[in-house]
């Protein structure tokens, strides 16, 4: 999503567009920082879990939810960081390869 709105960006009427929800008026965030929003919830959720933890009785009837809560949360947010990383390899390889394939299509044309 980073990279098609960094393209779309260079056309003048997305700059317009995006100018124009900065503004006071509208008092909108970049667009960049909405689109990593929803990333970073889940690791504010496993905080927020944590600290209801900590400050609920074991005895409490809320407290075996609360834990097996930040059990799958703890997941997520592991599962997440690693598509998080495959998706950077990734990037990084298809930048490695279309400079290895530029290389190989200038020793072909000379």
């Amino acid at each position: 999503a980073r990279a098609t709105l960094k393209r779309c960006s260079q056309r003048p009427a997305v700059q317009e567009f995006l100018l124009v929800f900065r503004t006071p008026k509208y008092n909108m965030q970049a667009l960049e920082s909405l689109l990593i929003q929803p990333v970073q919830r889940i690791p504010r959720y496993k905080l927020l879990l944590q600290d209801l933890l900590k400050k609920s009785l074991a005895t409490h009837p809320d407290h075996p939810d609360l834990t097996s809560a930040l059990s799958k949360m703890t997941a997520l947010a592991e599962q997440l960081d690693e598509s998080i990383k495959k998706a950077s390899h990734i990037k990084e390889f298809a930048a490695v390869w279309k400079r290895i394939k530029n290389r190989e299509e200038l020793a072909l044309a000379h």
